[in-house]
């Protein structure tokens, strides 16, 4: 079982309240939560960032708070049914950088402040846990902060059949940190096909909301194919799907959002740009973040990539 220790500290000011979480889990790295609120106690927004071990890479996409307290019996998504329209972690906004995901949920959070005490959080995969534990109120270091003493391998931990899935749907992402240049061991990529390029990562046959893991073919091969970059790209066939490529041999995804909305390539405004050369505009389209949107709220931006959604 992948275990967590975690802490919470609170503080307090004449303008505002912020209270926070944080985690260590073990095998992945470290989480905290940040929890913003108004004068008048209502919820301004949440932050929970995971980042993963000292010299490994991230090999998760997407982080939610379960209504469980131990990780053993997951109960589902944790958030306040009776204040929230829907559910909180499927319309965060997600930034990833090299070393850590940020999951921004904006106005009342999941609906919920103290009450988060003692929940477990997850890493996930798509719908794959990988990593899962609990929220406490003291800080402690994080054992796994050491580096590792031998060289990090770029491939998956294997760490996903450590903890049961929960039945939950597929949080969109989005990012806002640069992309690093594809670590794999081609020098020249093939040139990329920018009708078919990420549906042809659709090896699952994906038809509803959902994801796919995408992985490596072949030992220093970019699971999203030869001399692919870190970055988000749009299914240049429909307005509700993308692919995220690592960048290394750790898997990739391609996933469809939640029904009624479009993949927006730049839904995070000035903080998202295409990525350089035939992976960017007028190419694969690739982007360093995105999200999820309802159509009527598309940018210009996300509007003239094919098919023009």
């Amino acid at each position: 079982m992948i275990a967590l220790i975690a802490s919470v500290s609170i503080e307090e000011s004449l303008a505002k309240r912020k209270i926070k979480l944080f985690g260590c889990v073990r095998q992945q790295g470290k989480a905290n939560v940040v929890i913003n609120t108004r004068e008048n106690g209502s919820i301004k927004n949440m932050i929970i960032t995971g980042k993963p071990r000292l010299g490994k890479p991230i090999e998760f996409d997407n982080i939610l708070i379960d209504k469980s307290r131990k990780c053993t019996e997951l109960k589902g998504d944790f958030w306040n049914r009776s204040t929230l329209d829907s559910n909180p972690y499927t319309s965060g906004g997600y930034t990833v950088k090299e070393k850590s995901v940020k999951l921004k949920i904006g106005n009342d959070g999941n609906g919920f402040t103290l009450q988060n005490k003692g929940r477990v959080i997850l890493y996930r995969k798509g719908d794959t846990v990988v990593g899962c534990g609990k929220l406490t109120k003291k800080k402690k270091k994080c054992k796994e902060d050491k580096a590792p003493t031998n060289a990090p391998s770029a491939s998956p931990t294997g760490a996903s059949t450590a903890v049961p899935t929960p039945v939950t749907t597929v949080a969109p992402v989005t990012t806002t940190g640069a992309p690093t240049a594809s670590p794999t061991l081609e020098v020249n990529p093939p040139p990329v096909d920018t009708s078919t390029f990420c549906q042809n990562l659709n090896t699952c046959n994906l038809d509803d909301p959902g994801t796919c893991q995408i992985s490596s073919s072949a030992p220093g091969v970019s699971s999203c194919g030869a001399g692919v970059p870190l970055g988000f790209y749009p299914d240049l066939s429909r307005c509700d799907a993308y692919c995220y490529c690592s960048g290394s041999e750790a898997p990739s995804s391609y996933s469809i959002v939640p029904t009624g909305l479009s993949w927006d390539t730049h839904a995070q405004g000035l903080s998202n740009s295409y990525l350089n050369g035939v992976w960017g505009e007028n190419g694969a389209w690739g982007t360093n973040g995105g999200g999820a949107v309802f159509p009527s709220q598309l940018s210009f931006e996300g509007q003239q990539r094919p098919p023009q959604c």
